[in-house]
């Protein structure tokens, strides 16, 4: 429980009391009086002592710092020391360019090569060690510098690098190519190459007359380097033999070109976006126009993504005319036109990119240049699509980084799925299934009873058993990642209308995917003695009261009491079926067995057969005497139960009819929901066990939910008869 808090800005420590200068650091000795708070009342104060070392060598803030306002851009990182890292690097690339440069001048068949190709695959790797480290502990790869002029002298070093790899790569053999990708992969990622590093921003009015002189000039060749490989990069655009680490490459350099080269980005978004694609009526009502232009509204996002502004409005005009004769090729422009597997590579990896700069969970995709684009493109791809493969499943997933989109995913998913196509449900609901488990956090902006529908009519209008097992799997995956309403209208459908129809299903898959939710995701996490709810008006009364606001209780004291409401109101539907399962075990031993209807028909038939080629009027006699016998003998057997009715009314009750094909399939689920049980207490006692402790009731509670539960496979491959349980 929280009794009070107080916030202390890091800065102060280092401002105020003590300074003690020592070789290595220097140590701050502070000492802060604070208030507490609690509810807007402060409660109390609190006195404590900060020691506070820092290296000498730091000057000032690190590049990139996340506030919670986004990542906010400082200056260039200098330090005292040397970088000893870019000598290393330049040493090992001078081995290995020498050994592609011999290699070249050997044939195939020449032993020599051989040996230098094993040396250079050596080398390889250890330079890409190299080019990996980094002395930022951020997520961009970043030296420290000793001043501005070495960061300009490794931004050259690392340029000619990677045009020196681009030259000799396409002649190497396969193992040293791979690397070499790698290490090219690498480079153009570093931090070196961001728009804080080679930008033209404030800091840059302090550089002296030859600082600048070398920066435009590093900054030229850069904007070189780039248009040379783009297009070198657009010319393999086309081709379909690309191994894994060409392609990594490739789509990262194609973003890295999307988001640094305007005129790219619009080349590109031209080809992607069709005349003919469909409306999309899903977005109506949605927080922004994917038809508006981009404009910088947050300031942050545009100094990372604004390289026309800080970048090359300060180069020369000469680079328009070069930029615009690499756009002249068609070939790779007829090929995202198809929005095949490289479209959906360099969806994944913009998403991916954008989400690894930025390094938040709320990131504000709208103000990224093209994402409204890119984002209209694929959810026309998405309308038009029939057949999902798997990269298209992982783009979606990509795509669905964006939370607030997967709503509009869902309702194109539905709006153009057709029940009785059944390979699409199932391929749908996995895709949902999987998108919903990436999520850090409840879904906030879904429409949830849209989705309700969806599984309704999947769970009670299907009849393809792998179908609804899919939609269970989805259910007992994500179950704890819908908000507690949702849970309770899941319950309510699964509990009154379904419930036998699961559990006596005649698929094993089915069967044991309802059993698993029953014990996994409702005894196991709503077991409690404490059941304050005992039928639904009940609870219906203490959830009105319990949702009106109360005075001096805060919205989480409120939310408590209605979430305690409702997972007693989950409880109360298992335990409510697991005693009418109890009754029918009861009850099933004192029903005597019917008639086998079936062999009596045979008898019958036989005998009509047997007599019909010299008594004709003895077939007609038969005939009636089977329509009698169907009339007072039902072709199905019928076991009846009394069972509780209407669930708001818990005291009347009603009769539960099992037919001939459910009756067939009780004992064998009541034998398999047994096992289940048996399966799930020996689970349920090794992960309680694991925590090697005693637990208090309250922290027992709060375990539950946090044990990861057994995960359910469908098998994708089936039979005829049905799926198998992996």
């Amino acid at each position: 429980n929280l009794f009070a808090e107080t916030f202390i800005a890091l800065h102060k420590l280092i401002q105020e009391d003590d300074e003690e200068d020592f070789q290595m650091y220097q140590q701050f000795k502070t000492t802060v009086t604070k208030s507490l708070w609690c509810k807007g009342n402060k409660v109390g104060t609190i006195q404590c002592k900060f020691n506070v070392k820092l290296p000498r060598f730091l000057k000032q803030k690190l590049v990139g710092i996340r506030t919670e306002n986004g990542c906010t851009l400082g200056v260039n990182i200098c330090s005292s020391k040397s970088v000893a890292q870019i000598a290393e690097i330049t040493t090992i690339f001078q081995k290995l360019y020498e050994s592609m440069f011999k290699m070249q001048s050997l044939s195939h068949n020449d032993p020599n090569r051989a040996i230098l190709q094993h040396q250079a695959l050596t080398i390889s790797q250890q330079l890409l060690v190299e080019v990996q480290k980094a002395d930022k502990d951020t997520n961009s790869k970043l030296f420290y510098y000793k001043n501005q002029e070495d960061l300009f002298k490794a931004q050259e070093y690392f340029i000619k690098i990677a045009e020196q790899i681009t030259k000799y790569i396409d002649k190497l053999d396969d193992n040293l190519r791979e690397v070499c990708y790698e290490i090219l992969l690498v480079l153009i990622d570093r931090g070196e190459f961001r728009l804080h590093s080679l930008g033209y921003f404030e800091e840059c009015k302090q550089l002296s007359k030859k600082q600048l002189e070398l920066k435009n000039s590093v900054n030229l060749h850069y904007s070189e380097f780039m248009l040379q490989t783009l297009n070198w990069v657009l010319l393999k655009v086309p081709l379909k033999t690309q191994q894994q680490n060409e392609r990594k490459f490739m789509m990262r350099f194609l973003v890295l070109a999307f988001i640094r080269i305007y005129n790219f980005k619009d080349q590109l978004l031209k080809c992607i976006n069709k005349p003919n694609d469909p409306q999309l009526v899903e977005w109506r009502g949605n927080e922004f126009q994917l038809e508006e232009q981009d404009v910088f509204i947050n300031e942050q996002v545009a100094m990372i993504f604004d390289w026309q502004t800080y970048f090359y409005n300060y180069l020369s005009q000469n680079q328009q005319y070069q930029l615009n004769q690499t756009m002249q090729d068609e070939q790779w422009k007829s090929t995202f036109q198809k929005r095949s597997l490289i479209y959906q590579y360099f969806i994944m990896d913009f998403c991916t990119y954008i989400q690894y700069i930025l390094q938040k969970n709320n990131i504000q995709w709208q103000h990224v240049p093209g994402y409204k684009q890119l984002l209209k493109s694929f959810l026309c791809e998405l309308k038009l699509k029939e057949s999902y493969t798997t990269s298209f499943f992982d783009c979606v997933m990509a795509i669905s980084r964006n939370t607030n989109i997967i709503n509009i995913i869902v309702m194109i998913l539905f709006n153009k799925t057709n029940l009785y196509q059944s390979d699409q449900v199932i391929q749908v609901f996995d895709l949902l299934s999987l998108i919903i488990n990436q999520c850090p956090q409840t879904l906030t902006v879904f429409d949830y009873p849209f989705f309700l529908n969806g599984i309704r009519i999947v769970l009670t209008q299907s009849e393809h058993a792998i179908a609804i097992a899919t939609v269970l799997e989805l259910i007992y995956t994500n179950f704890l990642k819908f908000p507690i309403e949702f849970r309770k209208a899941v319950i309510d459908l699964l509990f009154e209308p379904i419930c036998f129809e699961l559990f006596l299903h005649w698929s094993k898959t089915v069967r044991t995917v309802f059993m698993s939710f029953l014990l996994y995701r409702i005894c196991h996490q709503y077991r409690n003695n404490k059941i304050s709810v005992m039928d639904e008006e009940l609870f219906e009364q203490q959830y009105l009261i319990a949702s009106k606001p109360r005075k001096n209780f805060s919205f989480y004291e409120n939310r408590k009491e209605e979430k305690q409401l409702i997972a007693d109101y989950i409880y109360l539907k298992y335990t409510r079926f697991m005693m009418n399962i109890e009754q029918v075990k009861i009850q099933l031993k004192q029903f005597p067995v019917h008639r086998d209807l079936t062999g009596l028909e045979s008898l019958k038939e036989k005998l009509a057969q047997k007599n019909q080629y010299h008594q004709e009027s003895q077939n007609i006699i038969i005939q009636e005497q089977r329509q009698d016998d169907k009339e007072e003998i039902p072709s199905e057997k019928q076991i009846i139960f009394e069972r509780r009715n209407e669930y708001r009314n818990p005291t009347k009750k009603r009769t539960i009819i099992l037919s001939d094909n459910k009756y067939k399939y009780l004992k064998v689920a009541l034998n398999e929901f047994s096992d289940l049980t048996k399966q799930y207490t020996r689970w349920r006692y090794q992960s309680m066990n694991m925590s090697g402790e005693e637990l208090s009731p309250e922290e027992k509670s709060q375990a539950y939910l946090n044990f990861q539960v057994p995960q359910i496979k469908i098998l994708v491959h089936y039979d005829q008869k049905e799926g198998k349980q992996d």
